[in-house]
């Protein structure tokens, strides 16, 4: 509760929607940040440094080529109206292939683009409601990702919600 009343004093309404806009099959993430209030600037970092009024000005949608941490907030007349909001992304050799499910993914767990979140690149957050996750219950969830079958990969890895819960070398 103190938090919110202290938003509210500094007058931070507004946070910044960072979201996923496409992600072509050479595994490129293009993203687009918006706020409530179109009247806003935001400014935004790539690189996980806190963003300020002199980093970049977002002007239309950002292409990420490889993994990055993507860090905005919001400014009114030179006033941060926002707090910083951050998105990690994952650019790997599955990013962007095409990915199906060999057992049903569990509803509890509704993923925003079905099997093929596993591969969009973003990470989910704390939240396994935000639709960047895919859970399984009581079964193994098995991916089968697509035209990868002549590269060659050294380490998989699989993320959990409290952390990683499994390892392929």
């Amino acid at each position: 509760m103190l938090s919110g009343v202290q938003t509210i004093r500094d007058g931070k309404y507004f946070d910044v929607r960072i979201r996923l806009q496409s992600v072509s099959a050479d595994g490129k993430l293009t993203m687009a940040l918006s706020t409530r209030d179109e009247g806003l600037d935001i400014y935004y970092t790539s690189n996980g440094t806190a963003p300020s009024l002199q980093s970049e000005r977002y002007d239309g949608p950002i292409v990420l080529e490889k993994s990055a941490t993507l860090r905005a907030v919001a400014y009114r007349d030179g006033v941060p109206a926002s707090g910083v909001n951050e998105r990690r992304l994952v650019v790997h050799k599955a990013t962007g292939k095409s990915i199906s499910l060999a057992t049903p993914a569990s509803p509890k767990y509704p993923p925003t683009n079905g099997a093929a979140t596993l591969v969009n690149g973003v990470t989910g957050s704390a939240s396994y409601a935000d639709g960047q996750w895919v859970g399984a219950e009581g079964t193994d969830l098995e991916a089968l990702i697509d035209d990868i079958a002549d590269r060659y990969i050294d380490f998989a890895a699989v993320r959990g919600r409290t952390g990683p819960v499994g390892q392929l070398q």
